[in-house]
Order: C-alpha cells, then sequence, then structure tokens
C-alpha cells in the first residue's frame, strides 16, 4: 500500500505561489507513516479494542482505539518505544485530514511488563471522535514527544465493528436490564463511592493548574463481584483527574455482584458522575474533593 501525498500537485503549486504555507496545518505537509500490518479488533470479555502496528523495531508505534461500553466517549492512543518516569497529564492535539488541530489532553505512562513501552492516551468524545470514523490520514502530538502522522485505511470499517462490539458488551453485560428484566438487584457497592477517595488522591498536575472537572464512568461488575473494567463515558477534559478516577475505582472499590431474573448472580453495570473540585478555590484540597459523586 503506497504512502499518502498530502496534497495534489496542483494544490501544492497553488499554495506555493499565494505563499499559504504557513496557514497550513503541519500535519498537512507530512508524509503520513503506512501501516506495518491490518487492523485487528478485539471483541473481548469487558472491552472492545481496535488496534493497528505502523513501522518496526525501534521506531514501530501501535494506534489504539477503544469505545466506552455506551459508546460515549472513545479513548486514542499511541504506544511507542521508550522509558519515561511517573505518569504524566501532557497537552497535546490531533489533527485529521486537513482540519485544524484539536486540543486533546493526554495521560503518558509505561506500559506493564518487560518491553520498554510508553502509552499515550486520550479521551474524545464522540463528537471529537466523528471525524476519524472515515478518515484518511491523522496527525497526533502529545506533549514533547515526536509528533506522530498515521495513515489511516479501512476506517468506516473498522468502526461499524466497534459499534457492533459495543452492542455486544451492552447485551452481556446486561446494560438495557431496566427494559428487559435481566436485573431483579444492581451490584451494591461496598463503600459508598465518595468515601473511597481522599484529599491526596488529586493530582499533583492538575493541582498545579488549578485545573476543575466534571466527568461520568461506567463501571462493569462480574458475577462475583470483581470489577473488570472502569472506562470514562464522558471526559473532564483533563487526562489526569479521567485517569486517577478508574484508578481510585479499580484499586479500592468492591462490590456485592447484581442478581438476576432467576435469582442467581450476574453481570452488570453501575454509572455514576464525578465532581472534581479544588475547595475554596484553594490549589491545595484540604479534604475529600470528588464532591458529588452521584451513584
Amino acid at each position: 500500500m503506497g504512502v499518502m501525498t498530502a496534497f495534489p500537485a496542483a494544490l501544492r503549486r497553488l499554495t506555493a505561489l499565494l505563499l499559504l504555507a504557513a496557514a497550513i496545518p503541519a500535519s498537512a505537509q507530512e508524509a503520513p507513516r503506512p501501516p506495518a500490518g491490518k487492523w485487528v479488533v478485539d471483541f473481548a470479555p469487558s472491552q472492545c479494542l481496535a488496534s493497528r502496528l505502523y513501522g518496526t523495531g525501534e521506531d514501530a508505534v501501535t494506534l489504539l482505539v477503544k469505545p466506552s461500553p455506551l459508546g460515549n466517549v472513545v479513548q486514542v492512543a499511541l504506544i511507542t518505544k521508550g522509558r519515561r518516569g511517573d505518569a504524566e497529564q501532557v497537552a497535546g492535539a490531533i489533527s485529521v485530514d486537513d482540519r485544524a488541530p484539536a486540543d486533546a489532553s493526554f495521560l503518558a505512562y509505561n506500559l506493564e511488563g518487560g518491553d520498554k513501552q510508553v502509552v499515550n492516551v486520550a479521551n474524545l468524545s464522540q463528537q471529537a471522535f466523528a471525524p476519524l470514523r472515515q478518515a484518511t490520514r491523522v496527525h497526533i502530538r502529545a506533549g514533547a514527544r515526536p509528533d506522530v502522522t498515521l495513515q489511516l485505511t479501512q476506517m468506516k470499517q473498522v468502526t461499524d465493528a466497534l459499534d457492533t462490539c459495543v452492542a455486544d458488551l451492552q447485551t452481556v453485560w446486561n446494560v438495557d436490564s431496566q427494559s428487559n428484566g435481566t436485573i431483579r438487584q444492581y451490584a451494591i457497592p461496598k463503600r459508598q463511592f465518595i468515601n473511597l477517595f481522599t484529599a491526596e488522591d488529586y493530582p499533583s498536575t492538575a493541582i498545579r493548574q488549578a485545573q476543575t472537572g466534571d466527568l461520568s464512568f461506567v463501571l462493569l461488575i462480574d458475577e462475583k463481584g470483581a470489577l473488570a473494567d472502569c472506562t470514562i463515558d464522558q471526559t473532564s477534559g483533563v487526562a489526569s483527574l479521567d485517569a486517577q478516577s478508574c484508578f481510585v475505582f479499580r484499586t479500592r472499590a468492591k462490590f456485592t455482584p447484581a442478581v438476576g431474573a432467576d435469582g442467581q448472580p450476574a453481570k452488570s453495570i453501575l454509572k455514576g458522575i464525578i465532581h472534581w473540585v479544588l475547595p475554596g478555590g484553594s490549589t491545595k484540597p484540604k479534604r475529600k474533593y470528588a464532591e458529588g459523586v452521584e451513584e
């Protein structure tokens, strides 16, 4: 599969003639990196994930796309070779084809395991993700790491497959249980969500930048009461707040499983909203800050 050129030759000549190169997004001037493999769409038990490899060896980049179980947020991530320190929130941007770059907040962290790999992940609303559904090129900037421009193919087929996966996921986890009567009683948290959070959990990078925000989350609870997945379903726009929310749930939350219509333990979901605030306008939280946690 050949490398896609950024502009037709005639348009390039016209652009040069009118001296408008400075107005063209940087992504439009770069030759996109072609894929090194096919798309892989994983219909996993608790998540839907599409991935594709670009390049080989030390230059390899993997593009990941993961929609939330309710389909309202899509995670877009890059995995590259390298090593970094602690997880960090970094500013970035995503531009699609010839569109202007859209600001994005990324969380950068090391992938667990033997390989030295860095993940940069952003939560995008469906509206922000929509241009990618039929895109031919994406340019991603995440912090100080080198920008990456990737050639995209078969995006409609891939996103359609993810939509099908999400619909299957909702069936398996009884998302529509209120209407079809499959759940007699939802999973019950053993501690109120508000009591899972402490002031020390507020991400330091968000404190330094006085960042607050509201987000909604979706928890998948299996038949044993274990948390199978936590996903942001409405992003706060602040990567560290999104990520810290799910970190708290994964490490501290325990549940009594849902009860199905047949009286047996069943899979279910729990949804809620968190309002991340800095009390009194201070940049140093004095007490529990995750006010307004709604279950």
